[in-house]
């Protein structure tokens, strides 16, 4: 009979040992034990995420590529018959409860209160069954380093409620979609679905969201050999809703302005080439877009056009292991964000992200890696790819210029979800 953990990896190569594995499990299991009055039924796992390439391009009927990384939340979950999802975590101890014949009240709250709040809102719209749950959560994704924390937390409880309440019935991306409701409509933070579909689909993937329903295609070629480290200076991005709510509105206005309802709905853009562009943008619709909105409406729709044709080429370069394409890629999307997208300072900022990014490309030049804003920007984290060799002397030489980073190595997951039946 296979153990939890061989059942957890399935056959999958894990950095983390069983002996970790099973430790960390232990200390959850008597968490649970101790607050509850049940043994638990259920065991989740949900992985944090990194934005490889596509920046800021979900929202818009873009692509990305993104992944799924070995931090996780875990959680051992178990039916309560009572009206209430109960929760405590094992990071702060705190024990907090969702009345679920009052959800409505946690909303507009930036809190994981509101987050279960949410997604049991989106079950009861679609018709599916919730109630009563006792949860225990052990996080290892750090909160403010763009990694997804709150999406990976959401998902967790959907994929929970699906199993307890509603015989596994939810697909993939109906779990992605509760989360997004929760985050969007519960908490007021506007995202489109990259981390959701990043961590519950897991590994490396391309996703196109110019359908209804994204399309997840999983690249099998790997990132073997490679570093990814991602750097903060642990501010986070607090506060910054507006500022993401004006790039998503500066390419809606756009699209709206060009005859579409998002900017990826217009096949001409996607062709990237100089007539294409013209046919699109007629001088009459420059003027007006220039009279109507702003230069940087004009720029982060540019942005759009040019980093959805460098995430197809970061695709075609991971496929045939081309190393120069992949990192010329990756350096070309840090470009266009801080001058196009222009999500690396914000009207509130002290300039101390714009300091960080600008010490990671520093030691790019010395390493040859390659670096980029990562997820939201205004304050968050830079992404860095580069050989694995070069790791500790990249994360050594960015404290030389920058003594207030935070840095961590994000290794690839191979997979997603997990649910397994105790």
């Amino acid at each position: 009979m296979n153990s939890l953990f061989d059942t957890f990896v399935h056959g999958y190569q894990m950095s983390e040992s069983q002996s970790e594995f099973d430790d960390r499990y232990s200390v959850i299991h008597d968490l649970f034990l101790k607050n509850f009055s049940c043994n638990p039924t259920l065991f989740c796992s949900l992985p944090g995420r990194i934005e490889v390439i596509g920046n800021h391009l979900d929202h818009s009927s873009g692509e990305v590529i993104a992944a799924s990384i070995q931090l996780d939340i875990r959680c051992l979950a178990s039916k309560n018959n009572q009206k209430y999802v109960r929760c405590i975590s094992r990071n702060t101890k705190d024990v907090f409860s969702v009345e679920l014949d009052n959800k409505l009240k946690y909303r507009m709250e930036n809190t994981s209160e509101s987050l279960i709040a949410g997604v049991c809102e989106w079950f009861r719209r679609k018709g599916y069954v919730i109630g009563g749950i006792d949860v225990c959560i052990d996080s290892k994704i750090p909160v403010g380093m763009g990694l997804s924390s709150s999406a990976a937390f959401s998902c967790c409880i959907a994929l929970i409620l699906s199993h307890v309440f509603n015989d596994d019935a939810l697909t993939p991306m109906d779990i992605c979609l509760s989360a997004q409701f929760a985050e969007s409509v519960f908490m007021n933070k506007p995202c489109g679905l990259m981390d959701q579909i990043a961590s519950v689909y897991g590994g490396l993937n391309h996703i196109s969201f110019r359908s209804e329903i994204p399309q997840v295609e999983g690249l099998k070629a790997s990132l073997d050999g490679w570093s990814c480290i991602v750097s903060t200076l642990g501010d986070g991005h607090g506060g910054k809703a507006g500022d993401y709510a004006e790039i998503s509105n500066d390419m809606t206005h756009i699209a709206e302005l060009i005859g579409v309802k998002r900017l990826g709905d217009q096949p001409l853009l996607l062709e990237h080439t100089q007539e294409s562009w013209a046919k699109v943008f007629k001088p009459e619709i420059i003027k007006n877009i220039l009279e109507k909105y702003s230069v940087r409406a004009l720029l982060r729709t540019m942005h759009f056009v040019q980093e959805c044709a460098r995430v197809r080429l970061f695709k075609a370069a991971v496929i045939s292991q081309d190393i120069f394409a992949m990192k010329s890629s990756i350096r070309a999307s840090g470009i266009s964000s801080w001058t196009f997208l222009q999500n690396v300072t914000s009207p509130q900022d002290s300039g101390d992200y714009a300091w960080l990014l600008g010490a990671v490309q520093t030691v790019d030049s010395l390493l040859d890696s390659a670096s980029r804003v990562h997820g939201g920007g205004f304050g968050g984290s830079v992404i860095s790819f580069l050989e694995r060799e070069h790791s500790h002397s990249f994360r050594k030489t960015l404290t030389t210029y920058c003594p207030n980073a935070t840095s961590m190595v994000a290794q690839i997951r191979p997979f997603g979800a997990r649910a397994i039946r105790l």
